[in-house]
């Protein structure tokens, strides 16, 4: 991944000096280590969540992370049962700590506390068609819980606030 043209998300995660980026051709997360930031240096690709209960991830759509905690990714899904996944990774080690799915789909924007334990992510939702999309707009809310990433209990830790139908049209 990565080169001319192709960025369409970025965020630093400070505390480990990882720049997080998202390939929008290759639909990837590349990883910078951004410790020299006149000399940044390719640190490695965050692999997709695993294809669960018929959900298999598309593209990367957006990154977020605040200094410190995990870093979020969101990836395309296009079902009414499977609408997207939010991935939680190590900034470190690149793994995965927990992977959750969102409510609404196209989930296109997320917004991190600076210290990485409260994530928003916009979900734009789709149009309703036969057979699937509900015509809502979703925030998907994740609270990271003390125990950490890997602990987020998806009953408890993952909250939706509903918009209006989909219109179509973006303002």
């Amino acid at each position: 991944g990565g080169g001319a043209d192709r960025a369409t998300s970025a965020c630093l995660h400070r505390d480990s000096a990882r720049l997080f980026v998202v390939d929008g051709v290759d639909g990837d997360v590349v990883v910078y280590d951004v410790s020299n930031p006149s000399s940044p240096s390719f640190a490695g690709a965050v692999l997709p969540p695993s294809p669960s209960c018929g959900f298999d991830p598309g593209p990367a759509l957006d990154v977020g992370c605040g200094s410190s905690g995990p870093v979020a990714i969101t990836w395309s899904g296009e079902t009414l049962e499977f609408p997207g996944r939010i991935q939680l990774i190590d900034p470190l080690t690149l793994a995965e700590l927990s992977a959750v799915t969102t409510f609404g789909a196209n989930p296109v924007d997320i917004d991190a506390a600076d210290d990485g334990s409260l994530f928003a992510v916009a979900c734009a939702g789709n149009r309703p068609f036969t057979g699937g999309g509900d015509g809502r707009g979703y925030v998907t809310i994740v609270r990271i819980p003390p125990g950490g990433a890997g602990a987020v209990d998806v009953h408890r830790d993952v909250v939706p606030i509903p918009f209006g139908a989909f219109a179509g049209r973006e303002a």
